[in-house]
């Protein structure tokens, strides 16, 4: 098991259970962590939660996911660069950007670092 704070129980090395996928949520905000984590493990996701990227970063290294899922805005590294350095650990990983200071401009300036094309989505 990770030695992080907040970050769910890992499976032992090597076991896999059935899921839907394997996603990774990151997040500084704990409550909304645990929220998405636990919301997501219900619909039959395998979720692991971290607080921190470099706590991201240490588990990507650990186990494959399917999905990373973080916030835009964290202290010590954005979700971009975090998503970046999670491409150098998996090139397969998929990345998802979530924030709630978000502007157009953010996500362009966003899909212009990000080494692959982002698929947009207007909020209604």
């Amino acid at each position: 098991m990770l030695n992080t704070p907040h970050a769910s129980a890992l499976p032992p090395a090597g076991r896999r259970t059935p899921s839907l996928g394997h996603l990774l949520i990151v997040d500084d905000e704990v409550e909304l962590m645990t929220i998405l984590r636990d919301a997501l493990a219900e619909r039959g996701y395998e979720a692991v939660g971290v607080t921190s990227s470099q706590a991201a970063l240490q588990t990507l290294q650990t186990l494959e996911f399917d999905l990373l899922l973080t916030d835009l805005m964290m202290p010590e590294m954005d979700g971009t660069t975090l998503l970046q350095a999670g491409l150098g650990i998996d090139p397969n990983l998929v990345g998802i950007i979530m924030t709630d200071r978000g502007t157009v401009q953010t996500c362009e300036n966003g899909s212009r670092r990000s080494p692959r094309q982002p698929t947009a989505a207007r909020a209604s």
